[in-house]
């Protein structure tokens, strides 16, 4: 992939590289093209977590410093690395397809268990499954609501249709559009990762968002909840029972976001076309 992204630049001559929060391709890129432009689109804990190993972030600033433009986008603003030459901290980028979508809320409630289950860490296909499990049995106790559960992963898929037993309970092998679950859903049940969470606040779509994996992680999403200070996205643990999680699905369903979330897109647009 590092061959074809060169000889890619080298047919293309690009103005402007943009590195999607990959520091070694970027570190290769700036090497290789000096003269090249480049963008890094980063995250608030790429450059900023204390949660993390010191020497950890030192390697990562270090690389993603060499960007022309650092473009820090999240859902908290952090202070300016003087590391960087050209650095801006800015609201999430949304996606245009996301911005065009007007919920209309209907019995529907989607689980997003999200891609990346297949050669992960045990712990993380663990949770992937623990996630799903409970969205089964809490949609016995919602028998009014339609629950689907979106795999995106032959292998989480595969277990949890051994488990299918329920009538209001709907299983998707494959990864479906955003649009399509962004569209009816009542509720969605996801990780706290930033990019899901910015998106359903622009929405105004209630959601809960469990907070699993590695110490390094659980601190990252629970910062990210904390961050968006809305009532219509309440954090969850996987230790939570079916019982109590139905409670908290009903509760929630028809919760109204007290302020929508301003996007970064415009922001970003416009340091970008300085360079």
């Amino acid at each position: 992939m590092g061959v074809y992204i060169h000889n890619t630049i080298k047919d293309f001559i690009p103005d402007v590289i943009v590195v999607d929060g990959e520091p070694l391709i970027l570190q290769s890129i700036k090497v290789s093209h000096p003269n090249t432009k480049v963008v890094a689109l980063l995250n608030p804990t790429d450059v900023d977590n204390p949660s993390n190993d010191k020497e950890a972030m030192d390697f990562f600033n270090a690389l993603y410093s060499l960007s022309d433009l650092a473009i820090v986008h999240g859902l908290r603003i952090i202070e300016r690395d003087r590391r960087y030459n050209n650095f801006i901290s800015i609201n999430t980028i949304i996606r245009q397809e996301i911005m065009a979508i007007k919920n209309i809320p209907t019995n529907n409630i989607y689980c997003i268990l999200g891609g990346g289950t297949v050669n992960v860490g045990q712990q993380f296909e663990d949770s992937t499954l623990r996630i799903g499990e409970l969205c089964q049995k809490m949609a016995l106790l919602l028998p009014k609501y339609n629950m689907h559960i979106i795999c995106s992963s032959q292998n989480i898929f595969s277990v949890l249709n051994d488990n299918q037993y329920y009538a209001n309970v709907q299983l998707h092998e494959d990864i479906i559009s955003a649009e399509k679950y962004y569209h009816d859903a009542c509720l969605v049940i996801t990780r706290s990762g930033r990019n899901t969470l910015s998106e359903l606040a622009y929405l105004g779509i209630p959601a809960i968002s469990f907070v699993s994996g590695c110490a390094y992680r659980r601190v990252e999403q629970t910062n990210n909840i904390n961050d968006l200070r809305t009532p219509a996205i309440m954090s969850a643990s996987l230790d939570i029972t079916p019982s109590f999680f139905a409670e908290c699905c009903h509760k929630m369903i028809g919760t109204k976001a007290d302020n929508i979330l301003q996007y970064g897109n415009d922001e970003a647009i416009k340091h970008i076309l300085r360079l």
